[in-house]
């Protein structure tokens, strides 16, 4: 919802570096869930994918 109403509020190259932004911050949190996740279950490593 916030991206939405920042692409209508802000002007576009504020909007791209919004949203790159947020893009960058989810990766991070993905991968620190994901990184906890595997330590703490060391089995299912072996299901992890490499994109």
């Amino acid at each position: 919802m916030a991206l939405t109403l920042a692409e209508e509020a802000a002007p576009a190259s504020e909007f791209l570096r919004l949203r790159t932004s947020v893009g960058d911050i989810i990766a991070r949190i993905d991968n620190m869930l994901q990184d906890n996740i595997y330590k703490d279950h060391p089995g299912l490593d072996g299901m992890k994918t490499d994109l």
